[in-house]
Order: structure tokens, then sequence, then C-alpha cells
């Protein structure tokens, strides 16, 4: 008897009639179970299994990982079981084979599309927008999108070289650009993502910048703040330390709390 399970977000209808797991599980007599939320096999294999798992082996494209022993289902589990480092670049087949007392063997199998990450505070160190006005030899790309306006190279380091001047947009546009920039050469976008989301959207319908978006005004203190916060990834404090300078150029230096701080700053 071989019962087989569909494990997943695509687990439906893969036990429908003449399904290939519904084919195998009729022809020697078990059962084809759907099981979209994976978490949740520990509770449906009892009622599968007649008699008591023993074992519980976790697989990654066919080499062992791991394997449980136990005397129930209700004591065992997956959990603290590390399969990241048997995952290869790619598609990626997980088994997990529960064996019974009585030399029953049941097999989920679950495909993982896993992508090499750099680690966290991995990637290219992230630079100023004081770096990036000053350093166009190191862009890595030639224009640049802002809340739904493209600039060229040429026309963003004019907009860096545009004093602030209590334009909130201005001040905003230099730390995106920047963090743009360094987004564009590796540095880590998670700690920074929905901050660039959220400053192209408050940009978006503005028109090119300047907007004349006083500092003061409720707009311009959001804009504010989220330029305070692109600052922050652009001097590097939202980023590990684990980071690669870029091309032989020093990442940004200053830490929380120490004078340099500002020097990556709008005036």
């Amino acid at each position: 008897m071989i019962n087989t399970f569909a494990l997943g977000s695509f687990a439906m209808g893969k036990c429908g009639a003449g399904q290939p797991l519904a084919v195998i599980a009729n022809q020697t007599g078990g059962a084809c179970t759907e099981v979209l939320d994976p978490s949740t096999l520990a509770a449906i294999l009892p009622s599968i299994a007649t008699t008591q798992i023993t074992d519980l082996t976790i697989s990654v494209n066919g080499a062992p990982v791991d394997t449980i022993a136990g005397s129930e289902l209700s004591s065992m589990s997956l959990t603290g079981v590390d399969i990241n480092t048997a995952l290869m670049d790619g598609v990626n087949t997980v088994d997990a084979t529960a064996i019974a007392a009585d030399g029953t063997q049941i097999t989920a199998s679950i495909v993982v599309n896993a992508t090499e990450c750099p680690p966290p505070g991995g990637g290219t160190c992230p630079h100023t927008q004081g770096f990036w006005k000053t350093h166009p030899q190191a862009w890595p790309v030639m224009s640049l999108d802002l809340g739904g306006e493209n600039y060229t190279q040429t026309e963003a380091i004019d907009l860096f070289n545009t004093p602030v001047r209590g334009d909130a947009s201005v001040n905003l546009g230099h730390q995106l650009m920047a963090a743009k920039l360094n987004l564009a050469v590796g540095s880590d976008p998670a700690p920074i993502q929905q901050t660039i989301a959220d400053s192209d959207a408050i940009l978006m319908g503005g028109g090119r910048i300047p907007q004349g978006i006083a500092s003061s005004s409720a707009t311009g203190q959001s804009m504010t703040a989220l330029a305070s916060m692109l600052d922050d990834y652009n001097n590097g404090l939202l980023t590990g330390s684990g980071c690669t300078p870029l091309g032989g150029v020093g990442p940004a230096q200053p830490t929380k709390g120490s004078k340099g701080r500002g020097r990556g700053r709008s005036k």
C-alpha cells in the first residue's frame, strides 16, 4: 500500500481522477491526500497510517538530510531540521518519508525553487549621496526613475547639486537617488525596499523635482522622514558589516551617533 500526498499551494486537484498521485495510490490500495498547508501534515498522517510511526526521514534531491526517531507521530516534529545547506540554486525536491512499525512507508514530496541570496549584511556596501554626486564614473546605470519621472545621469547630477532650500522633495530626491544607485550596484535591498516604494509613491504625480514642497507642510514632513530613513541606509546604518566595498572605493563609514553621520545629508 502506498499513500501519496500533494503538498503546498499547488496541491489543489492533484489527487483528482487520473492524476499521477491518485493513480499510484489507487493501484496499491492507498489514499491520495491534498495538503495545501504543509504545516498540517503532522496532524493528517495519524488518520492515514494504521500503525505507529517509528521514523521520519527528510531527503533533498534524493540525499538523506536527517532522520527523526519516535514511537508515534504526535511526538515527532520536523522543527529544527535544516535543509538550507542541502538546497541547490534552482528547483529542488524535498521528501519526507514516514516509516511505520509494520513496514509501511509514506512519502510526501514538495518542490522548492531556491534562489541563492547573499547573507544578511552582504552585498556591496552602500554609499552616501555625496559619494554618488562626485563619482559619476561609478554609476552602474545612466538614468534613474523618481516618482514616475525619468532623469538622465546629467539631470540626476544636476539635481544632486540643487540646494534643498526648504524644499522637501529635493531632500528626498537626493537620498532616493543614492539609495537606488546603491541597490543597482548590489547593496542589500531588504532594509530599504519599502521606504523606496513609499518615496516613489509620495513623489508620484508631483512632476519633476524640485516640486516646491515646504518641509513644514504635512507632505513635506513625510518626505523628510522618508529621506532620513534613506540617509541612514546610504550611510550604512541599516546594513550589516559583511558588505564588500565598491570597486576599491571604501564604503560609507559613519556609524549611528558619530559626528561624521551628517556627511551624507543634503544641505
